[in-house]
Formats: C-alpha cells, structure tokens, sequence
C-alpha cells in the first residue's frame, strides 16, 4: 500500500515535460521544429503552436523573420516554469511585424521570459504598434510575471515594451 501512495505521489510532483521549439531561416514549417535541423521557419508557425509551461521557442540568431508573436490564453507559463521566448546562436534573431502591429504580444498570459531577441518596426510613423506587448482584460485576475531582458525594440511608434489591464 505505501509503495503505491509513493508512486502516484511521484507521479504528481514531478514537472510537466517541457519542449524547446527551434526556428531558422533555412526551416521548413512542416518540419517537427524539435531541433535546430528541424526548425520552422515562420513566426506565423509559432504561433501556431500551442505552448504549454515551460516550453521554449528559440530563433535562429542572426535571422530576421518577418511577422508578430502572438501568445494567448490559455497558453501561460507558470513561476516555476515560464515560457521563454529566445535565440539560439551566437547573436540575436530579429522579429519584424507587419506596419501598425506589435512584433510580440501576449493576451491574458503570464510568466513569459522574452530575451536575447530584436524587434524591429518600420519606424515610428510607418509602424503606429508597440515593440512587445503584455495585456490583461480580464478583471481580478493576477499574471505571475513578465521577464524582458537583453532585448533591443526600435521603429515603433507607439511604445517600447507596453504593461496594460483592466486593473480590478
């Protein structure tokens, strides 16, 4: 009896598996994007990947990929375990959105970890978004956190890195 209580004990502690998604120019969206040489090559199949706590999506340093990142919920980290948004190699990918878009934005989902990556708008007057976006509209509820770290937004018009909610 108590060896069963400690199995299924086990069974509940130990974390979700997490997955590292990569992204590179010379990609193929069909690809499983499970390691650098089956990497995805659009943001658009990020985006369409549903993430789940602790995964992390990794762009290709050097690249430039054209589009927004989006991330909604339910797609959520959690405190122990974010989901991070990031290069791999030796230098920083680069996100490029459409005009009047932000290159990330992340709706009523926390812990996310957004580093080592550019965002780069078309400037100020041609691009009217903002570099990174964090939004909560639903009211009384809490998100863990936001981490921006070493990353670099120019070109847009509207604000950098953007904090908003419905307060409550």
């Amino acid at each position: 009896p108590f060896f069963v209580v400690a199995a299924i004990f086990g069974l509940l502690v130990h974390p979700v598996s997490a997955t590292v998604y990569f992204v590179s120019g010379a990609g193929n969206d069909t690809n499983s994007g499970l390691t650098a040489n089956g990497a995805w090559r659009t943001v658009s199949r990020v985006n369409d990947q549903v993430l789940s706590p602790g995964d992390r999506v990794l762009f290709e340093s050097g690249t430039t990929f054209s589009g927004s990142i989006h991330v909604a919920s339910p797609e959520t980290g959690t405190a122990s375990q974010p989901i991070v948004f990031s290069s791999y190699g030796q230098n920083r990918a680069t996100i490029r959105p459409a005009n009047n878009a932000d290159g990330f934005s992340a709706r009523n989902s926390g812990s996310l970890i957004v580093s080592n990556l550019n965002f780069a708008g078309g400037g100020r007057t041609v691009n009217t978004g903002s570099g990174i976006e964090f939004y909560n509209n639903i009211a009384g509820t809490t998100l863990n956190f936001f981490r921006v770290d070493h990353v670099e937004v120019s070109g847009f018009g509207d604000v950098g890195v953007h904090f908003r909610g419905a307060g409550g």
